[in-house]
């Protein structure tokens, strides 16, 4: 049955995929329209910063400016470089007087701000602070998450943006250190703690009940875009190890109680039967021990059953596989 849903789930992401291709194919965006000779150059001459380097026709520029907000007055410690491909993008129109950077109209570009608030330029949700409208967790089904939470400021920070972002090593894997460098930031607050690494999908955080969701006893459905701790494998597996083997010590204690009683109960028949005027007692103790009897045979084939499944589910889970949490593919600390 699982493999069948993530069949399902592979057919409708493909689907969707295609689908998106066909759309953009319709529009001329696959180079079908948009080839011509004529293309339109940005019109920098009322920029409000110095333009390092630009093409003929303006397919890509760096552009060295002041940040709009901490640098508006020429202040110091306010700097940004931005490597951009396709200034204002498809939205760039010949009559277009360009004053300054506006990161999330262009096509792609690279951003470098010495002191800015970082996830303003792109409309972020932050991952710091509230982010839904209504602080309900998620129990009135709206969509939530349209809140910002409390955004990064004064802070430099170094922000990549296109349609397809992508990291590509070669070898060695694809490092990301969060926090615990330097004794200082940017700005000479001292460096004193670090938030991790957050992914955010769909620019959307929606707040939740820890107590609720750590509550088994209370019917809580944990909202889909709540940032939560990814799991760790190997301390998984541990957890995981204790509880199978409580579990085992407890239905070994069982069917050892439970060969006792029966124990106890065959000496009673065997007591009855000797007796020469209790026989007919003793059938009825052997008609009333048989259905347990066969009980316990049961549950000795079950708990067989169970190891069987523990073994396999312990291989199965082991490094070398590619869908076991335990997986040489990815890490975290």
């Amino acid at each position: 049955m699982s493999d069948e849903v993530k069949q399902i789930d592979k057919n409708r992401k493909a689907d969707a995929v295609q689908a998106l291709i066909d759309e953009l194919a319709a529009g001329g965006d696959l180079y079908e329209g948009y080839l011509g000779f004529n293309r339109i150059t940005p019109n920098l001459s009322n920029f409000k910063g110095r333009v390092v380097a630009t093409s003929d026709h303006g397919a890509a520029v760096i552009l060295i400016d002041d940040d709009p907000i901490y640098g508006a007055d020429g202040a110091d410690f306010a700097s940004r470089v931005s490597i951009v491909a396709g200034l204002k993008g498809h939205a760039l129109h010949e009559d277009d007087l360009i004053e300054q950077v506006q990161p999330n109209l262009d096509a792609a570009g690279v951003y470098v701000s010495q002191r800015a608030i970082t996830q303003e330029p792109w409309n972020l949700v932050s991952p710091v602070g509230k982010h839904s409208e209504e602080n309900d967790f998620g129990k009135s089904k709206k969509r939530h998450g349209t809140g910002k939470g409390t955004w990064y400021k004064a802070q430099s920070d170094v922000t990549a943006y296109a349609d397809t972002v992508q990291l590509v090593a070669r070898t060695g894997g694809i490092n990301l250190y969060a926090g615990a460098v330097d004794n200082s930031l940017s700005n000479g607050i001292l460096n004193d703690g670090f938030l991790g690494v957050n992914l955010i999908a769909g620019n959307r955080i929606d707040d939740y009940s820890a107590a609720s969701t750590l509550n088994i006893n209370e019917n809580y459905q944990v909202p889909a875009f709540s940032l939560q701790p990814l799991v760790k494998g190997h301390s998984l597996q541990r957890y995981l190890n204790r509880v199978a083997k409580h579990l085992q010590n407890q239905a070994s204690e069982n069917f050892s109680r439970e060969i006792k009683n029966t124990i106890t109960e065959l000496g009673d028949i065997v007591a009855l039967l000797t007796g020469y005027t209790s026989i007919p007692a003793g059938l009825i103790k052997v008609g009333l021990l048989l259905p347990k009897v066969l009980g316990i045979i049961n549950s000795l084939g079950k708990a067989g059953t169970e190891m069987y499944n523990a073994t396999l589910a312990e291989v199965n889970s082991s490094g070398p596989f590619t869908e076991s949490y335990l997986s040489r593919y990815n890490k975290t600390n």
